[in-house]
């Protein structure tokens, strides 16, 4: 054997790290790599998680958005709707106003007119006594001044009672 060299040696050298590949690959490598693999797997697994959760609130965020943009239009329609309400009751409440007014007017022109006429019939009647007592003094003899002073302050007084 050139070298001291055995081959015997060799061979149980190799089979001997053989035997600790092995041991090793068992012992260490497939644990690690089961443990490894596993670890990926949870890690996928709340990856697709976390982007179920995120599409799922994505969808409720939208989903609310639209409720609340339905909700809003919904309320603005009843706005609209009661401001339309209160404008016609307004308008219906000004014509009625309106009218009423106008029959008040009419009334209160034909109170004046009645009143203005019985001033004026009270007048002509009092005008026609007067004048009649006043015809009846010249004829006899009475001093007409003192009728017509008389005349004015009735004159007078029936307009300070009005």
């Amino acid at each position: 054997m050139p070298l001291n060299i055995d081959v015997q040696q060799i061979l149980l050298h190799m089979f001997n790290l053989v035997i600790l590949f092995f041991g090793l690959y068992f012992i260490l490598y497939k644990p690690v790599r089961t443990f490894m693999d596993n670890r990926l797997e949870n890690y996928k697994k709340m990856k697709e998680k976390s982007e179920a959760d995120r599409d799922e609130a994505a969808a409720l965020k939208k989903e609310y958005e639209d409720k609340l943009k339905a909700a809003e239009d919904e309320i603005s329609a009843m706005k609209k709707d009661a401001e339309e309400k209160v404008t016609k009751e307004n308008s219906a409440r000004i014509r009625e106003a309106k009218a009423e007014a106008e029959q008040i007017i009419v009334k209160a022109k034909q109170t004046a007119n009645d009143e203005h006429d019985r001033i004026i019939d009270n007048a002509n009647a009092e005008i026609k006594d007067i004048t009649m007592k006043a015809a009846e003094k010249l004829l006899m003899g009475e001093d007409v001044s003192d009728t017509y002073n008389r005349f004015l302050d009735d004159a007078e007084r029936s307009l300070d009672e009005q």
